[in-house]
């Protein structure tokens, strides 16, 4: 590897190279034309980071350097930071399924990413980063002059973390792609982040909330701005909360079943006891409408009569003319002739008549009248 000009690129993945990494390590560093290094799934330790940052500073060529699937956690950033710091090729650096939480210890890491002139692309998903590493990744977006790509999926940044993230976002003129897919935070503090890219400046392509991550009115309202800015800015998330969920039937339709089923239990047509509920006021009150239920001797049955007063619900007040339209729209009046309830509506529709000796005649629907009250009254308890 030391003498060999060809070289380009190396992948020792999955080899087992623990003991001899610093000594591959110093015969790449003689090495003018490598740019692709992977030595992912190796069980690197973060006491392995120091060979590979003494490393960095004399690769003028590397490109991409693979770390991903190791044991590093945030000792090991802090041992690559001062190499990285130094370097001036690096330009995507896979840190990916490791043990990095984003403490203390990893601050001067991302302090170092900040200031690199050349990376472009840096992958810390899957390390279960917590909320104090937002503020290291808030710092790169604000001052790095060349980041393009960020990848800090399946972390365990909560709110806090929301805000944070969005002053990172709204100050960087360079990230295209952001990846914040699975994370524990809310609705609102997302928004923020998607509504930092209203920044007319911003270069984002693309964020990945994941298609998980079902979003509400807070979110869409942020999503409608940025998409009022750039058009094609792709935002990758889940549904819209309830877009897709069943509405059912209207509760109100329910309950005018029911109240009917009660009334035929009673003994009684529902469309005789809407017909004495349109005599009465459009609104009542909730006493009012008990004394109404109670004359019509529906008191017993307690679910009827709160059914009915919370599903038309006007205030404090019972909305005695939604109930009537419910009715209408339940039960559509019939032109069947053979409606057992038509001949009581053509009958009540003739009030009087003149007999041959001109005298006045009182039609059949007053006796309907009666018997109609008569059996209102005498229905038995629920």
């Amino acid at each position: 590897m030391k003498k060999n000009y060809s070289l380009t690129y190396l992948n020792i993945a999955a080899t087992e190279i623990v003991g001899v990494l610093a000594i591959i390590f110093w015969a790449l560093a003689k090495n003018a034309n490598l740019e692709v290094v992977d030595v992912s799934k190796n069980n690197l330790e973060d006491e392995d980071m120091y060979c590979i940052s003494e490393y960095l500073p004399n690769s003028v060529t590397l490109r991409e350097l693979g770390l991903s699937r190791n044991h590093v956690g945030d000792g090991g950033l802090q041992a690559l930071a001062g190499g990285l710091k130094k370097n001036a090729a690096l330009e995507i650096l896979d840190l990916s399924w490791n043990k990095i939480r984003g403490n203390k210890r990893a601050m001067p890491f991302f302090s170092a990413a900040a200031e690199q002139r050349t990376l472009k692309s840096l992958n810390l998903g899957h390390n279960y980063l917590l909320d104090k590493a937002a503020k290291g990744i808030s710092r790169i977006l604000s001052t790095s002059q060349t980041i393009e790509d960020i990848d800090v999926s399946l972390g365990r940044f909560n709110d806090a973390s929301g805000p944070i993230l969005a002053r990172g976002v709204k100050k960087s003129t360079t990230l295209k792609h952001l990846n914040l897919e699975l994370q524990n935070w809310r609705q609102k503090d997302v928004a923020g982040i998607v509504g930092a890219t209203t920044n007319a400046e911003s270069a984002m392509e693309s964020i990945n909330f994941g298609l998980s991550f079902d979003v509400y009115k807070p979110f869409l309202k942020a999503e409608s701005r940025a998409l009022r800015v750039h058009p094609d800015l792709k935002i990758q998330r889940g549904q819209h909360f309830g877009l897709y969920k069943a509405k059912g039937p209207d509760p109100k339709l329910l309950v005018m079943h029911r109240a009917n089923l009660v009334c035929k239990n009673f003994g009684t047509p529902l469309r005789m006891l809407i017909d004495e509920l349109r005599k009465e006021e459009k609104i009542l009150t909730q006493k009012q409408f008990k004394k109404f239920i109670k004359s019509c001797n529906l008191y017993k049955d307690k679910v009827m009569t709160e059914s009915l007063m919370r599903n038309f619900a006007h205030s404090l007040d019972v909305d005695c003319e939604a109930i009537i339209a419910a009715y209408d729209k339940a039960f559509p009046k019939s032109n069947d002739p053979n409606d057992p309830f038509q001949s009581y509506y053509a009958a009540s529709k003739t009030t009087t008549k003149t007999d041959g000796s001109g005298n006045n005649q009182t039609s059949s629907n007053t006796n309907l009248k009666k018997e109609r009250d008569n059996s209102m009254h005498a229905m038995v308890n629920w």
